[in-house]
């Protein structure tokens, strides 16, 4: 824990939600930024892991395959995590499953914060967590989230906070 005169500062708790064929580069540039603050302060002001639905590597969309901490049904999945970031790529119509909806939906009931990248805010629409919340996506995949998530109001912003919701 980091101190800033009297108060103590928590650590913020990042959680990357790994879906098949995410993009490398969304994930890199979300937690390059973190490592640096960290180097930089010379303090521990972030933390993160990463999960996927088994626990098991995954691919992605460039092929290589990426090992991560945790499955989504370990019960200590969400321990430690104050922002989930579900983190899409290619074919993601294809890359999630209705294991994974219900995941986010219980994160959401015990108050995690969620956020998109890549093509990540689809799968947080079609679990319908972005409906009346602005949010941003892959400008590939605009047009389809619009027409099939009426209720979801998709922007062309590079980056999106509404509440309690991060997308880019």
């Amino acid at each position: 824990m980091g101190e800033t005169g009297n108060i103590a500062v928590e650590p913020k708790k990042f959680g990357f939600l790994l879906l098949n064929e995410f993009t490398l580069i969304s994930l890199s540039a979300a937690i390059e930024p973190l490592r640096m603050a960290n180097r930089i302060c010379e303090r521990q002001h972030f933390n993160w892991k990463t999960l996927s639905e088994h626990g098991a590597a995954v691919a992605a969309s460039d092929g290589l395959n990426i090992n991560v901490d945790s499955g989504i049904a370990s019960p200590r999945a969400l321990e430690d995590v104050d922002l989930l970031i579900v983190c899409g790529g290619t074919n993601i119509e294809r890359n999630f499953s209705g294991e994974i909806i219900r995941f986010l939906r219980i994160a959401d009931r015990d108050g995690v914060a969620l956020g998109g990248i890549c093509t990540g805010s689809q799968v947080l629409a079609a679990a319908g967590l972005l409906d009346g919340i602005r949010c941003s996506i892959h400008w590939e995949n605009l047009g389809a989230v619009a027409r099939a998530y009426p209720n979801v109001p998709v922007g062309r912003s590079l980056f999106t906070i509404d509440r309690c919701r991060y997308t880019s």
